[in-house]
């Protein structure tokens, strides 16, 4: 998640660090400007951790919706360590959205961050 979108919807900074996620793939979505996450084989994703409370997790769990479902999982911390933490995961009733595109977080970030904000 952008720094922008964590702050409007937590009402907080996004202080993070980066990691990573091991045995999943970040996909487009079809009709959709924001990407899911599935279970994939050989695969990493490239995001960041940060500390949350209760009110954020439930701000959290209320902006990604019905189509995700906050799971835990390990991700490895740029110094190698394994840390257990939530992430947000497409559901498997959802899996029929995934678009054949690539996730493009720059085009993202570029065309459609204001208007997602807004």
């Amino acid at each position: 998640m952008c720094p922008q979108v964590y702050s409007a919807v937590t009402r907080q900074p996004l202080i993070s660090e980066s990691a990573f996620l091991e045995g999943y793939q970040i996909y487009s979505l079809k009709d959709r400007v924001y990407p899911g996450i599935k279970s994939a084989t050989k695969a990493v994703v490239k995001g960041v951790v940060s500390i949350a409370d209760e009110k954020i997790l439930d701000n959290l769990d209320w902006f990604e919706g019905s189509e995700y479902e906050r799971k835990v999982v390990e991700v490895k911390l740029e110094s190698g360590e394994l840390i257990k933490c939530f992430c947000y995961i497409l559901k498997n009733t959802h899996h029929h959205i995934i678009d054949s595109k690539e996730w493009d977080f720059q085009h993202f970030l570029d065309v459609n961050l204001e208007d997602y904000l807004s």
